[in-house]
């Protein structure tokens, strides 16, 4: 992936992956997200732990979690494609 690109990951379970709803329902955005240049991954089976550390962290996106002033001081830090752990 390059620098600046737009990646959406959509999280579904591995045996839903050949409902014909949802695979409609993946279908559509994709195409949408390729029109603007962006990158669709679709993932499933993700180790469990990775997966309770996404939720974990999911958590942190509402505003009010953390001061924004330090969090704007953080990210200021952060370096692009720098992994989350380093980060």
């Amino acid at each position: 992936m390059r620098l600046g690109t737009v990646r959406v990951v959509n999280v579904k379970p591995a045996r839903r992956l050949e409902d014909p709803k949802v695979v409609e329902a993946l279908a559509w955005p994709g195409e949408l997200f390729q029109q603007h240049g962006w990158e669709l991954q679709i993932w499933s089976g993700a180790d469990r732990v990775l997966l309770e550390n996404v939720r974990y962290l999911a958590g942190y996106r509402r505003p009010g979690m953390a001061p924004a002033a330090e969090m704007e001081e953080e990210w200021r830090q952060v370096a692009d494609g720098e992994k989350l752990a380093l980060a």
